[in-house]
């Protein structure tokens, strides 16, 4: 019992060793991006292929930042094989999700559809709301407070577009605005997280034999 509890402390924190290195908050920034610069396309492109044609540049990144994982990050922090009970809680985590996922999608459907007699900042706030959902389920399970609070940002990012929308007659209901700083503001908190994870962790030094004898 005493083997398997201290188990679960060394899985917990290598998870927390090897998602502290920024990479995920870079790609998450970049997503919430798109929420910056999709409405400005909307007009030109409608609403679903302003979105739809930012996935291009998410695989470009995602696999820029898995490259960088393999060629920077790893040789500092090596591979890890998680335990069973690791495995276990991720395989009930993305079961949650999926349903949060589903339940969220219908939800939004339905609100597309009857939007037309709801206030602007409605559907705005509830799609915040359901990011939040999403990322506290996501904070739980993985121990882990910064993706709460980026889905906080993301619920204040709409709330906040929507007020210089009503108060100050930004376009597009301030999402440029709102999204642009939140996005800028998550790359750099996960470049500032990058460049500590490099000093904090150095590459091992590699003797000769030479020097060995």
């Amino acid at each position: 019992m005493i083997n398997e509890k201290a188990l679960k402390k060394v899985e917990l924190k290598v998870f927390r060793l090897s998602s502290n290195d920024g990479l995920f908050d870079f790609f998450l920034g970049c997503f919430v991006l798109m929420f910056a610069v999709a409405p400005l396309l909307s007009s030109s492109l409608g609403d679903f292929w302003s979105s739809i044609v930012f996935l291009p540049f998410w695989v470009i990144i995602y696999f820029v930042l898995l490259l960088i994982k393999k060629m920077v990050i790893l040789p500092r922090t090596g591979r890890v094989k998680f335990g069973e009970s690791h495995r276990k809680k991720m395989r009930k985590f993305h079961l949650i999700m999926f349903i949060t996922n589903l339940f969220v999608l219908i939800i939004g459907a339905y609100f597309v559809v009857t939007t037309r007699n709801m206030a602007g900042w409605v559907p705005g706030a509830i799609f915040g709301f359901a990011v939040l959902v999403l990322s506290s389920v996501a904070a739980y399970f993985f121990n882990y407070l910064r993706i709460f609070i980026y889905g906080l940002v993301m619920l204040l990012a709409f709330l906040i577009g929507e007020r210089l929308f009503i108060r100050f007659q930004f376009s597009h209901h301030g999402y440029p605005v709102a999204f642009g700083i939140t996005s800028f503001a998550i790359m750099i908190s996960g470049i500032i997280l990058f460049i500590r994870f490099l000093k904090k962790y150095p590459l091992p030094e590699i003797h000769s034999e030479e020097e060995l004898v």
